[in-house]
């Protein structure tokens, strides 16, 4: 590949024009950080530049023997870097960045005799250009402007020094995902043919960036630096050219033949269609092996020719160049206004006209414009090239190609070929003008060439062929066979009641096993039934296999073989059950009395019994219109008895009393509102669900099929579908014929039929077909002579891709629709458009297009894609290990990656060895916790994980996993199931949660013995510490008992002598009470270092004795138990039994002084002041009778305290008489004293003027 590698210095007279827009780029002052590491250099005489790029390639330079390092950038990549100008450079530059592709086709003539050289076109193309104008400080003397250039000494080291600016240019994207930008690539000759040309094409595309920049002189050429950059769209750089690509899935193309022939012939290609230079391109020839003609048979083998072609179409459309103007011109001037100042113009000029004379100036002026202006470019024409670049040719169809030995293995009807792709081969571009497009064996057809239309011609429905089956499946016709809604699988059991015959193609399943088959006819799963007879098997929403037996047991299998087994009762079983019916959310059983039994949901709920149908016999035939589509919202049942139809719900049995039984289908519509109905007699009757409004009635036996009917189903609600061996019959009501009309598909051997909401998927012996109606949307844009806006707007869209003007012309004539109409081609000519609708659809059929491969072969249509929800889509995923897929179009469709992540880590437990002996539990502990942090974002719990690591048996593995759950109310109930009780107990405290802590406290004190229990929590230690007080709080409030257990297996004494305190308190029996106290004593006395608390409590049953007696004594009359030491004494003092409360005194030795007071206040409360006095006298008081005194005033007795006061200290009984208001005794008291001080604040205090008068003729005295 030739490349301008190396940076040169050209001379240019043709100044480029700035673009329109002003490009503000970085100053000289800011230095950006780039984020790339790698740095290229490159240089000329008065620039350097500086590349930085995420990656440099050595490339080697063409007519050079070395090699330099060119920077590499791919998508989303910015082409960052710094200018750095000499001083002389002027105040302002342009860089620029262009994308080339260049082709030169080499034709030579070989018929022409005359020709010596082949013909030679080139073609050139720029598809990328960007653009910046660099501003740069103006010169800084006028002076310098005219001064002439010369070596650099020491004199000139104060001239300015070199500047530099850094830039940047962003590299475009496509608008659509099929457009990207052409990576850098150059084919190189291989041949040479006359004059020393290669016959082969040369191409090349190559990008560069050119900095120009004028000298500050103005006197001298410009300086221009083109640098050579790589573009490599993938991320790591490296090619994969010589790499094989193994394709996805196969797509098959019918091939049209010119005239019409009685056999069939077409082209499979491996999808995707994107393959590698260096590869080969693989495909295979159908062609049908039986033509009804014999003497064509003979024909075709012998001169019937095939020929398959690879084609390439170079298309080049260039763009209209701009005519740059000349630097040197006057209207350069004043096209430069935008970044050249006022003094730097005036320069300029000054150059212009003053540095020559004119004469001279003219002359070379003339002559140098005339010998530097660049002509101005003329536009090129449009170049397109189609060239067949590789044919193969084989004869003698269709059993295979004569003298072709490498076909003899194979299969009649069947050709393999493949074309090899060469290195040097031009990939595909699709990009700004440049168009490079291999075309092979494809054929595009119309999308209403497949249409076929009901006799109105408004209605049309469509066939197509979702997947090849040839070989995959059995006979379907020696199978019972249940199939999955919504593009879901498809489930078989042989058929008990027919003979198989044995040693021709596939071995036949036994009679115990089904097999699931995706709708391409790959195996999912095969499974031993090891119960009773099944009686009905059928599907659920979510994808489940639904197997019932005759005792009532069924089990629900999802697609890795692991399943739940529920029972529909005893009942069930003692009668047994002879038929069923299942629907996506329950299933109804008949029963052998022949009642109902109808099952809610699938989480093994309690059977309900239906209405009593009164039956004698099993129906003719019978089916279920589920709660969701019948009017009263519960379940409803459609029995075939006679010649009527009965109808049962939950509350009522109902005879529709209808006389054109027996039936031997019954088959109620998808949204429940019609009902099929064939009779014995092969009639079809297709009425309304309340028998109210007939539909069709057809006769079957004049559609001149043979045998019997095999199924009645529905193809969405506006069809019925009659199949027959060989034979799918459309039946479509009409307004002009109540017989209807029909449509007929032939297929061979016997097929089946899965009602889908908007159509019916056929899955035949060869094939799985999806019918269904045209949608009104795709009627009103494809059909031929439509006139709606949305035809209009995709016959412009045609006549925009020809290139035809009329593509205008439509989009004006729909312009007031344009808004309600247009899609992504629309946009363009829409003043406002909201794109998030479009976004939604295109992110929707990106999904469906990915599942729909026949490896994951879930044939979606967009609207049952509605109805399921993206979530359930991608349960489907994960149910068939498909974790990669699921986890992107989770991903993709901005969903959350939990549940993906835990079915995979699911998938990951179960599929790991078992033995944890070689840290295999440690290994896949690591891989998971990896797995959820880098795609979790630690948002996905581990409790699920661990539960189902746990239910395999791997302890330890669901143990560690729980290590990294945070959320305790998660973490916690598993370890209790585990039995990881010390754990589970552990992690609660941790949590701080105390009602976790409770909820694990009561599980451990239900479940394991009393003594394990509190031995559990003692060994705990500080860790457990909270846990015991809780237990401790709950058990004082709730459970006394498990309290008091608990603090003797804890051999806590204290605690337990007081909790029987405690209790004593509570209690009222004294016999109880002194029990509890003596208890309290015994664990008091137990522990050393409660000897006084044992004496205290001892000391207390001794009075709680005493007590009792004399409660005795007194026949009841007077209360004791329950008092302490001084309330009993003062009771007996209250009550006139002085020598019990001596008694009590001298039994528990209580002091004087609190006798003295205990007497004094019980004396007083009973106002037995003669007793007092004879108690004060008796001997001398030890708490002396100033106690007295204020005690007896305190209780009001003012006058029988003033006697006690002459017995108290003389300093005190003035005070004292005051508090006992006796003024003349206090008065009396000073004289006698003599305390002048005293009666002066005595006559201050006195109450009244009378006491006053008196104490100042006490006071008078004292003079």
């Amino acid at each position: 590949m030739t490349l301008p590698l190396k940076p040169r210095l050209r001379l240019d007279s043709g100044a480029l024009q700035p673009p329109s827009s002003f490009v503000q780029v970085t100053g000289l002052d800011s230095q950006p950080q780039s984020a790339y590491s790698h740095i290229s250099n490159f240089r000329s005489l008065l620039l350097d530049m500086q590349l930085y790029s995420p990656s440099i390639k050595m490339v080697k330079q063409s007519m050079l023997d070395g090699m330099i390092s060119c920077p590499v950038f791919g998508d989303h990549d910015r082409v960052e870097g710094k200018i750095m100008l000499d001083p002389t450079c002027s105040q302002s530059g342009r860089l620029m960045i262009e994308g080339v592709f260049e082709y030169i086709s080499i034709n030579e003539n070989l018929d022409d005799e005359i020709a010596q050289v082949p013909q030679i076109s080139k073609h050139r193309n720029i598809f990328f250009s960007s653009s910046l104008i660099i501003p740069i400080s103006p010169i800084h003397d006028l002076r310098s402007a005219f001064g002439v250039r010369k070596r650099l000494d020491h004199s000139d080291s104060n001239s300015p020094a070199s500047r530099s600016c850094e830039f940047s240019f962003e590299l475009p994207q496509g608008s659509r995902l099929w457009d990207k930008m052409p990576p850098t690539f150059s084919s190189m000759p291989d041949a040479q043919g006359r004059g020393g040309l290669s016959l082969l094409e040369k191409a090349e595309v190559s990008y560069h960036v050119t900095a120009v920049w004028e000298s500050s002189d103005m006197s001298e050429n410009r300086g221009i630096l083109e640098v050579p950059v790589l573009f490599h769209p993938d991320t790591d750089f490296q090619s994969l050219d010589g790499s094989k690509i193994e394709p996805e899935s196969w797509l098959e193309m019918p091939l049209i033949p010119e005239r019409s022939i009685p056999f069939h012939c077409a082209v499979t290609l491996p999808r995707p269609r994107t393959f590698s230079r260096c590869s080969s391109v693989p495909y295979f020839v159908v062609f049908t092996t039986t033509p009804q003609s014999s003497t064509l048979n003979r024909e075709i083998a012998s001169d019937a020719t095939i020929a398959v072609s690879l084609i390439r179409k170079i298309t080049i459309i260039p763009q209209l160049p701009h005519t740059p103007v000349d630097a040197d011109s006057d209207d350069s001037d004043g096209s430069s206004v935008s970044f050249l100042t006022p003094r730097t113009r005036l320069l300029k000029r000054a150059l212009k006209s003053g540095v020559a004379p004119a004469s001279k100036i003219s002359e070379e002026t003339f002559s140098a414009t005339v010998r530097h202006k660049p002509l101005p470019e003329l536009p090129q024409a449009p170049f397109s090239e189609t060239r067949t670049l590789k044919t193969q040719m084989h004869i003698g169809f269709p059993k295979r190609p004569r003298h072709c030995r490498s076909q003899a293995h194979m299969p009649d009807g069947l050709y393999k070929g493949k074309f090899q792709l060469p290195k040097d081969m031009l990939p595909g571009v699709n990009w700004a003008g440049v168009s490079v497009k291999y075309n092979g064996m494809d054929t595009i057809q119309h999308p209403s060439a497949t249409w076929e239309a009901a006799s109105n011609g408004s209605v049309f429905y469509r066939r197509q062929q979702l997947y090849m089956l040839h070989g995959k499946l059995p006979n379907l016709d020696d199978y019972l066979i249940a199939g999955c809604k919504n593009g879901g699988p498809t489930a078989l059991m042989r058929d008990a009641s027919k003979l198989v015959a044995l040693g021709s193609g596939r071995p036949p399943l036994a009679k115990s096993q089904i097999q699931v088959y995706s709708p391409a006819g790959e195996s999912l799963l095969l499974f031993s039934w090891d119960q009773n007879r099944i009686v009905r098997f059928g599907w659920t929403f979510d994808e489940r296999l639904v197997v019932l037996n005759e005792e009532g047991v069924y089990r629900l299998y999802d697609l890795q073989g692991d399943y739940q087994q529920f029972s529909l009762g005893n009942e069930a079983a003692e009668l047994g059950i002879i038929d069923a019916r299942i629907h996506e959310n329950g299933l109804v059983a008949l029963t052998g009395s022949l009642t109902l039994l109808e099952v809610k949901d699938w989480e093994g709920g309690r059977p309900l019994a239906l209405a009593t149908p009164g039956l004698s016999e099993p129906p003719h035939a019978w089916a279920v219109i589920p709660p969701e589509q019948s009017i009263s919202r519960h379940v409803e049942v459609l029995l075939s008895v006679d010649a009527t139809i009965i109808a049962v719900d939950n509350l009522e049995s109902l005879d529709q009393r209808i006389s054109r039984g027996p039936f031997l289908h019954v088959s109620p519509s998808p949204n429940g509102k019609f009902l099929a109905l064939l009779t014995f007699s092969g009639i079809l009757w297709v009425v309304s669900a309340d028998f109210q409004r007939e539909i069709v009635v057809l006769d079957t036996a004049t559609v001149g099929a043979e045998g019997q009917v095999n199924q009645v189903g529905w193809c969405g609600n506006d069809a019925v579908l009659v199949t027959w061996n060989d034979l799918v019959l459309l039946v479509l009501p009409s307004r002009n014929n109540l017989a209807g009309e029909t449509l007929r598909y032939l297929y061979f051997g016997a097929t089946f039929v899965v009602t889908e909401s908007d159509g019916a998927r056929i899955i035949g012996q060869d094939v799985c077909d999806f019918i269904q109606k045209v949608p009104a949307s795709s009627v009103s844009i494809f059909r031929p002579g439509s006139t709606s806006s949305s035809a209009i707007l995709f016959a412009a869209w045609e006549s925009f891709l020809q290139r035809s003007p009329k593509a205008d012309e439509n989009i004006r004539s729909i312009r007031s629709d344009l808004a309600a109409a247009a899609a992504k081609f629309g946009w363009g000519f829409l003043d406002l458009y909201n794109p998030t609708d479009f976004i939604a659809m295109g992110q929707a059929l990106k999904v469906l297009n990915a599942v729909r491969f026949y490896e994951i072969a879930i044939p979606l249509t967009y609207s049952q894609y509605q109805y399921v929800s993206p979530a359930h889509l991608i349960n489907r995923l994960t149910s068939r290990n498909l974790h990669l897929l699921a986890l992107r179009v989770s991903s993709f469709l901005s969903l959350k990656p939990d549940v993906v992540l835990k079915h995979w880590a699911s998938a990951k437990i179960g599929r790991s060895k078992t033995s944890s002996a070689d840290g295999q539990d440690d290994e896949v502990c690591r891989i998971i916790v990896d797995k959820f942090e880098k795609l979790g974002g630690g948002e996905v719990s581990y409790a699920d994980i661990a539960r189902r690591a746990w239910e395999v048996g791997r302890t330890e593995l669901a143990t560690k996993l729980l290590d990294y759950e945070t959320r305790a109310s998660d973490q916690v109930p598993l370890l209790l199931t585990m039995k990881e009780d010390k754990l589970a107990l552990i992690k609660a405290v941790d949590s701080g949660d105390t009602d976790l802590v409770y909820h694990v406290l009561l599980h451990l004190y239900k479940r394991l013995p009393l003594g394990s229990f509190f031995k559990l929590i003692e060994d705990g230690g500080e860790q457990l510490a909270p846990a015991s007080k809780l237990l401790e709080v709950y058990a004082r409030e709730q459970n006394r008992e498990m309290l008091r257990d608990f603090y003797y297996s804890d051999d806590r004494r204290v605690e337990s002598a007081t909790l029987a305190l405690d209790e004593a308190a509570q209690m009222t029996d004294p016999h109880a009470i002194m029990t509890a106290v003596n208890s309290a004593e015994k664990f008091f006395s137990e522990d050393k270092d409660r000897a006084l608390e044992a004496k205290m409590m001892n000391e207390s049953v001794r009075l709680l004795a005493l007590q009792q007696q004399f409660e005795k004594d007194s026949d009841g009359k007077v209360k004791f138990f329950g008092q302490s030491v001084s309330e009993t004494i003062r009771t007996c003092l209250m009550n006139g039994m002085s020598k019990k409360a001596d008694r009590v005194k001298s039994e528990f030795k209580v002091p004087d002084k609190r006798f003295w007071y205990l007497k004094l206040h019980a004396l007083t409360a009973m106002r037995d002041f003669d007793a007092l006095d004879a108690f004060a006298r008796s001997r001398r008081s030890p708490i002396g009778y100033e106690a007295f005194v204020r005690h007896l005033v305190e209780a009001g007795h003012l006058k029988e305290a003033s006697p006690y006061v002459m017995r108290c200290d003389s300093p005190k009984r003035v005070e004292l008489y005051m508090l006992c208001k006796d003024w003349r005794a206090a008065g009396r008291e000073c004289k006698e004293r003599g305390d002048k001080k005293g009666m002066e604040k005595l006559i201050n205090s006195s109450p009244n003027s009378l006491i006053k008068r008196e104490l100042e003729q006490f006071a008078a005295s004292m003079k």
